[in-house]
């Protein structure tokens, strides 16, 4: 065999052939190596609280590993320009939006899908989607999945059935519908309540209504007291629900009450320990207090015990603010008339019933002469360093839940 003959022979074939072998390998590794590019989109609406919602997103942030696609996230229930897309899409699509809940994704722009989707559904939506081919319209979560999984591979269009959304179970209501659970409501309430502000503030009217006009008149002034404090909490509390509601910074708000729960759990926590009556104990102020007691001298007559009960009113909200913004945050997310609007109002006239149930307790108490005002100052300053460790104990326990209502609704997603 001519060696000399077969050598540039071979010579010429590897030349031929390299690159094409190059090139496969290239091409093979990028799919191998990389993500496997499509021209596939979803847009996910979705809310804070909203458990599929979670479920939906994790599942495309996991599919994001395999597939190159394109995924926007918008939050509706904090943000009024997402919640305004987000109807214009049920518009778009002829959908009935009082029927319809989060996650709604938005696939290819020609299909939108309410209620939560699994691995099998959103992966064959991929590289379904991917072909141009199919799906459109508008469908349930159990829809799409039992459409997309029936698709062959030479179906050029599909119809949506009309949509049935009383069995689409894996979705949530779009709007909270002020969800705040009662275990959560009622332990913010105790907490507020058993502020030593509050009772030192009631011991200090009666005292002086005792004082001025005698037991006849203690009553009467404890019962408009505590009225009108109610009153005047139920109003400011509606009024801090609509400006959240209004500029749309109940999701920042959220943060900011993370914050502030912490904080005032440790320096709760930490006044059992190292008591410091005023701002360190989160107690009013020792500077107001004069100014208090001022106006509470002024407390002469019915007419004005309910004046004074409005100023005191807003000496008292910096003492409490704490649990009743978390709740008030929680509560926001409802539309104004709407059913899920009433029962947040519920919510927020159980909340403070709760809150001055200590202050028409002390009246009776010291109406009906089993203790005077002085006995309740005492008990007060006897027992703060233990009222500020329950309530820490209880700030602590809602500043946990807040965090978890929080994460839990794929905030940082």
């Amino acid at each position: 065999m001519n060696l000399a003959r077969i050598i540039p022979v071979m010579a010429l074939f590897a030349i031929l052939l390299l690159p094409g072998c190059i090139g496969q390998a290239q091409d093979g590794g990028e799919q191998a190596g990389g993500l496997i590019k499509t021209n596939f989109s979803v847009v996910v609406y979705h809310g804070i609280g909203c458990p599929h919602c979670s479920n939906v997103i994790n599942l495309l942030n996991d599919l994001e590993k395999t597939y190159d696609f394109s995924m926007e996230i918008r939050e509706i229930r904090y943000d009024p320009q997402n919640m305004k897309a987000f109807e214009a899409e049920y518009a778009r699509f002829g959908a009935d939006i009082s029927n319809g809940g989060i996650p709604t994704l938005i696939i290819n722009g020609n299909v939108m899908v309410v209620g939560e989707l699994g691995r099998g559904a959103l992966t064959r939506a991929i590289e379904i989607g991917d072909s141009g081919r199919c799906p459109a319209g508008a469908y349930t979560g159990r829809q799409f999945t039992d459409m997309i999984n029936s698709i062959n591979e030479t179906q050029e269009m599909c119809e949506a059935s009309e949509m049935n959304l009383a069995d689409n179970v894996n979705k949530t209501e779009t709007m909270n519908g002020g969800g705040i659970p009662l275990m959560v409501l009622i332990p913010a309430a105790v907490a507020d309540s058993i502020n030593p502000c509050t009772m030192a503030v009631m011991a200090m009217l009666l005292a002086i209504t005792l004082q001025k006009e005698g037991k006849k008149k203690v009553l009467m002034s404890g019962i408009i007291f505590s009225s009108v404090i109610f009153i005047c909490y139920i109003l400011m509390g509606m009024g801090i629900m609509k400006a959240m509601g209004d500029i749309g910074v109940q999701k920042y708000f959220f943060y900011v009450m993370m914050a502030i729960t912490a904080l005032i759990t440790a320096l709760e926590i930490k006044s059992f320990f190292f008591y410091e009556p005023g701002m360190g104990a989160i107690e009013m102020p020792m500077f107001l207090r004069p100014k208090l007691h001022m106006v509470m001298n002024m407390a002469t007559s019915l007419p004005m015990v309910a004046l004074v009960a409005v100023f005191c009113s807003l000496f008292l909200l910096p003492c409490s603010s704490g649990p009743y913004l978390m709740v008030l945050s929680m509560l926001s997310l409802t539309s104004i008339w709407t059913a899920e609007f009433f029962k947040a109002m519920a919510y927020l006239v159980i909340y403070n019933i709760i809150f001055v149930l200590p202050l028409f307790a002390i009246t009776l108490i010291v109406a009906f002469g089993i203790k005077d005002p002085a006995e309740i100052l005492s008990l007060k300053d006897k027992y703060v360093r233990e009222m500020h460790l329950v309530t820490g104990i209880i700030m602590l326990a809602l500043t946990i839940m807040l965090a978890a209502f929080v994460f839990q609704g794929s905030w940082f997603n």
